[in-house]
């Protein structure tokens, strides 16, 4: 039990309630709440305003309630980020997201849709902001592409050869044109001959996606600059560790 004798989702709501946090929920058929949408009102307002680009990050368990939470941010024309939105979800799965994305959308003026969405590699999010924002472009974040490449590939390679590679893919994924792009990619598949596991891994997970997120495609949509989350970082991290620290 928490606070004044509530479960602490319950608590938080009064808290939210109480400081006049724009908020809504759902519960199971036993009256549990299994999602908690929440956003303040001057982050709403913002969003109005500065709501072109937005940058969605997919859940990180929190120990705070047991639950993970959903993070997005938006960004000020002035390269200034601020937390949009938070939901904790029971479930990180197509349902869960589509009903965190429609709260979200029914706080945005029709005018004001998102234009870019930058996420990570998380297919249930990918699938549910193509039902809820069908007219908004969606790019991936090319550190989380090249963080899964890191994950995935290394060991196929001698470690000279795997820096010289990831070199190589740094310069695939910063291609300015087709043409650049053809050209960067016909020299990875030559260095790639000694090493077929990596190239498996590129043709089969990544090579299909260039257009959200190869600098050539992912550029043609005005997204003030930004080809990854990396500006969110810092408030993404003092999130979390508020959350899990707090009593």
């Amino acid at each position: 039990m928490g606070r004044n004798g509530k479960y602490q989702l319950e608590y938080l709501i009064h808290l939210l309630k109480e400081r006049n946090w724009i908020h809504s929920n759902q519960t199971n058929t036993n009256g549990k709440i299994t999602n908690l949408f929440f956003a303040h009102p001057a982050s709403i307002e913002l969003g109005h305003i500065s709501g072109h680009v937005i940058f969605i990050y997919s859940t990180y368990w929190t120990c705070k309630y047991n639950l993970p939470l959903f993070h997005m941010f938006g960004q000020t024309e002035t390269g200034h980020t601020f937390s949009l939105d938070f939901c904790y979800m029971e479930r990180e799965n197509d349902d869960g997201y589509i009903w965190a994305l429609q709260e979200l959308k029914m706080l945005f003026q029709t005018p004001r849709i998102p234009k870019v969405i930058i996420t990570d590699c998380e297919p249930a999010l990918n699938r549910a902001i193509e039902l809820v924002f069908p007219s908004s472009i969606h790019n991936y974040c090319t550190w989380n592409i090249s963080k899964n490449l890191i994950q995935n590939c290394p060991k196929y390679f001698q470690e000279d050869d795997w820096m010289d590679y990831q070199t190589s893919w740094s310069l695939l994924v910063s291609s300015n044109s087709t043409e650049d792009y053809n050209n960067n990619l016909e020299k990875i598949k030559e260095k790639s001959k000694d090493y077929s596991g990596s190239w498996a891994y590129i043709s089969n997970n990544l090579i299909a996606l260039k257009k959200i997120f190869v600098t050539a495609w992912a550029s043609q949509h005005p997204h003030q600059g930004n080809e990854d989350s990396s500006c969110v970082e810092s408030a993404d991290s003092y999130i979390k560790s508020f959350i899990n620290n707090s009593n």
